[in-house]
């Protein structure tokens, strides 16, 4: 985010003048302390009072929590998240309003599933990539343990083939 704060030549220190925040909202507790809201900025690991004073922040909400005082007024939100629809609220009666123009709407409900299967086909993806890198790991692992116990190449390739089901 921050390569479009700054120029060619700019000094970084400017950075703390273009405060960024990275906002989650997520249906699980990352972290599992049951909190609603936890705060991040970068700091220096071996001296935690000692922050990079860049501006950067990340918010991570939780909308599993039980106790939304963290969340200060995002709690109604938290809790639609969560199934928990509160329409005296007035900003989760405008978010529910939304909802239903969405899905009444054919065009723009076109539009969101439309934008959703990319965002699956990018997580999907992102877990064939994660499936390949580690299933590399472990047939160099093999390949190496296989010839340190003294395997020919030969022998190699067919327990490999067999072990994924693969031709030779």
């Amino acid at each position: 985010m921050d390569q479009l704060l700054l120029r060619s030549g700019d000094s970084y220190r400017q950075l703390a003048t273009f405060p960024t925040y990275v906002i989650f909202f997520c249906q699980f507790d990352y972290y599992g302390r049951g909190w609603a809201r936890y705060r991040f900025e970068d700091r220096e690991i071996t001296d935690p009072l000692m922050t990079a004073h860049n501006g950067q922040h990340s918010v991570i909400f939780n909308a599993t929590a039980s106790d939304y005082r963290r969340a200060d007024a995002l709690g109604p939100f938290l809790d639609l998240m969560a199934g928990n629809v509160n329409n005296k609220d007035k900003f989760i009666a405008q978010i529910q309003a939304e909802i239903k123009s969405i899905k009444t709407n054919q065009e723009r409900w076109l539009e969101n599933m439309l934008y959703e299967l990319k965002m699956q086909e990018r997580f999907d993806a992102g877990e064939e990539q994660e499936l390949n890198t580690e299933r590399n790991r472990t047939v160099q692992k093999f390949i190496a343990w296989s010839r340190q116990r003294g395997a020919d190449q030969a022998t190699v390739v067919t327990d490999l083939a067999e072990l994924y089901g693969i031709s030779k």
